[in-house]
């Protein structure tokens, strides 16, 4: 058994990593294990762990060096796996509002301090995408999944998959690719589906660039170039009233009052300005309430400055902000001369996450750490 162990060992960054092989042929670690009966299974990991100890500490099996990796090479795939997955991750990953950027409100931040959310639903599904990015790389060798793993948790732990079923709404398109990847087993059929859902991607992240290009426009020439967001929080987080700790038993008998907050966010002389428009059961959502949001924001930044001569609106793509109620006031704002072009875009369906979402995951720390009523 030593022997078979022996012939697969690699040392990748000073760990022992097993490749199990059956008459030349590499299969998996459970039916490497029945090869030599469930009744050995003991004596198997006794044997497993002191080749293990042995490769590690460079010490020579049978007359012969385990196959070691040097550390500089180690560390080579270590950052080439995080390196990918930072750019895996902002090409075809959603910003989330993250918790630990709760005190600052402007863009400045690195890529460790950004939560994504890819629309994947388990990490071998993005393991697969790096082994077939990197088959064909000349100087470098596509690591295991275990290692893929270990180093996603160790060095990027702020990249996470998509929860089935979550809060937010997924992309139908992400889920059909991903179902069909499952359904279908053929090298070629495969390759199809792979082909089509990297076109998906190209065209949700080329989206996403558009509207980063805007912004930063708006930020160096203020003059010319004024960019908006608006997006709506999730009802259920705003009803009052709320408890900061344990909910007492009597609270369910409480008439609950129903309110709904939508946030703007405004990206022009450098700056980010924030506003939080809070309304009641009274008001009634959709185009009216959008379209009043973003009237009251111009008026105040009129205040300030004299408005820019184009304007860059960016909205869910929902049904609220797709009507002629919000496209009439627009077409107003360019026939009353306040704009000369109005550009307005939309992201696709379940890759609508933006920055606005700090925002709103601030108010809803807020909410929850003190009572409200």
């Amino acid at each position: 058994m030593a022997k078979h162990l022996r012939q697969g060992v690699l040392v990748k960054d000073g760990l022992a990593e097993f490749h199990f092989h059956v008459n030349g042929v590499e299969v998996c670690e459970p039916y490497f294990i029945a090869c030599f009966g469930q009744h050995r299974y003991k004596q198997y990991r006794q044997v497993k762990a002191s080749v293990a100890a042995s490769v590690s500490n460079g010490l020579q099996l049978d007359g012969q060096m385990a196959q070691r990796l040097p550390r500089q090479a180690g560390a080579k795939y270590r950052d080439y796996v995080r390196m990918w997955l930072n750019a895996f991750a902002s090409h075809c990953a959603d910003k989330m509002p993250c918790a630990r950027n709760r005190s600052q409100l402007d863009d400045t931040h690195n890529d460790a301090q950004v939560r994504y959310r890819l629309p994947f639903y388990e990490k071998k599904s993005v393991w697969n995408e790096y082994q077939i990015e990197t088959q064909h790389l000349p100087d470098i060798e596509p690591c295991s999944y275990s290692y893929f793993v270990r180093i996603w948790e160790q060095h990027c732990p702020n990249i996470e998959l998509a929860l089935e079923g979550g809060g937010f709404k997924q992309c139908k398109v992400c889920a059909k690719f991903e179902a069909e990847l499952l359904k279908h087993h053929t090298p070629a059929l495969r390759q199809q589906i792979l082909e089509a859902r990297n076109a998906h991607f190209e065209l949700q992240a080329s989206q996403r660039q558009k509207y980063y290009k805007h912004r930063r426009k708006a930020c160096l020439e203020p003059n010319k170039y004024l960019s908006i967001i608006i997006d709506g929080m999730d009802q259920k987080k705003t009803d009052v009233p709320r408890w900061a700790g344990k909910i007492p038993g009597w609270a369910d008998t409480l008439p609950t009052y129903r309110q709904r907050v939508m946030g703007v966010k405004v990206h022009w002389k450098g700056r980010c300005f924030a506003y939080l428009f809070l309304a009641d059961v009274l008001v009634a959502g959709g185009a009216n309430l959008v379209v009043e949001c973003l009237r009251q924001v111009l008026v105040d930044l009129q205040r300030v400055s004299p408005l820019p001569s184009v304007l860059y609106l960016q909205v869910d793509n929902c049904s609220e902000n797709k009507n002629r109620t919000l496209f009439g006031f627009l077409d107003y704002l360019v026939h009353r001369k306040i704009f000369r072009k109005v550009k307005i875009g939309f992201l696709m369906t379940g890759h609508t996450h933006e920055d606005i979402g700090k925002i709103q995951q601030q108010l809803h720390l807020a909410i929850h750490t003190h009572f409200s009523i």
